[in-house]
């Protein structure tokens, strides 16, 4: 099988670890980033005839990775980028009929936002009550064109930003952060990752924290923070995991500021502080 990236590995390993798999499942990837090899491992550890799957051997294994396709595994897909009623009315009378070679029918759906409203409505009948047998694998890019009832009915699993993603943000977006406010906080990029490793080993308290670096307006704070941890994701200082969920927490504060400049920052740092409280794990 095809290699995974740090971040895929990071969700291959949750996922193997799930004492009961999950009969509709979500994957959110960022826009732009293929996760097909995590999908092709979970389509087979779902058709696998073994418990602990993928194993490699089994007939189910042979036909996906040979020949990419399996007669319990239907891919819906659109040439022309929307998915319609039709097509999920014709599923439903498919998926009726159970699964031929493996212990499930998987039905997957690689870009789920291609729905259109009639079709996510239809399909939302089958999620509601999803016959036995009948798995849904799904992945979706872009999270905000998706209907709240769909989200509901689907357990929902995101893949982390990847180090080269964060690399390749920084040098896309690195004109944005030539204020002197950020050139002045950079200088003191050090200090500010230390007084975090502080706080998360209780050296120093949360207000002491905030007071020191609430003084930076704009949001300049987190841009700052976001560059620390992309350096240290590089050097190996940090667990992939943590690095994850210190840029993804980072990277929504910029936004944050960039749509509200007027925030408050004590509160907006204190509530920062809070999402990354204890994740840090140094190796």
């Amino acid at each position: 099988m095809e290699a995974l990236t740090a971040g895929e590995n990071a969700l291959w390993e949750r996922f193997t670890q799930q004492a009961q798999l999950p009969q509709t499942l979500l994957v959110v990837s960022p826009e732009g980033r293929s996760c097909d090899a995590l999908i092709h491992r979970i389509q087979a550890r779902y058709l696998c005839d073994s418990p602990q799957g993928p194993c490699g051997n089994c007939r189910q294994c042979t036909s996906l990775d040979t020949y990419h396709e399996h007669p319990d595994l239907e891919q819906v897909v659109s040439e022309t980028n929307t998915i319609k009623i039709e097509a999920i009315r014709a599923l439903q009378t498919r998926i009726a009929l159970g699964p031929q070679w493996a212990n499930c029918r998987l039905i997957y759906l690689p870009i789920l936002e291609q729905l259109t409203l009639a079709a996510s409505n239809a399909l939302l009948k089958t999620l509601e009550e999803p016959p036995q047998r009948i798995v849904f694998l799904a992945v979706t890019y872009r999270l905000d064109r998706l209907l709240p009832t769909i989200l509901s009915r689907f357990e929902r699993w995101t893949m982390p930003i990847e180090v080269e993603d964060a690399c390749s943000y920084l040098a896309l977006n690195r004109w944005r952060f030539q204020s002197e406010a950020f050139q002045s906080l950079m200088q003191q990029q050090a200090l500010l990752w230390k007084d975090y490793c502080d706080w998360c080993a209780e050296l120093i308290s949360l207000p002491q924290l905030i007071a020191k670096w609430s003084t930076y307006k704009g949001g300049v704070f987190y841009q700052v923070f976001y560059c620390a941890v992309a350096e240290r994701l590089r050097t190996g200082e940090i667990a992939m995991s943590t690095g994850f969920h210190l840029l993804d927490q980072s990277l929504k504060k910029i936004k944050t500021f960039h749509l509200h400049p007027s925030l408050n920052e004590q509160l907006a740092l204190e509530d920062f502080f809070i999402s990354i409280r204890g994740c840090l794990h140094l190796i």
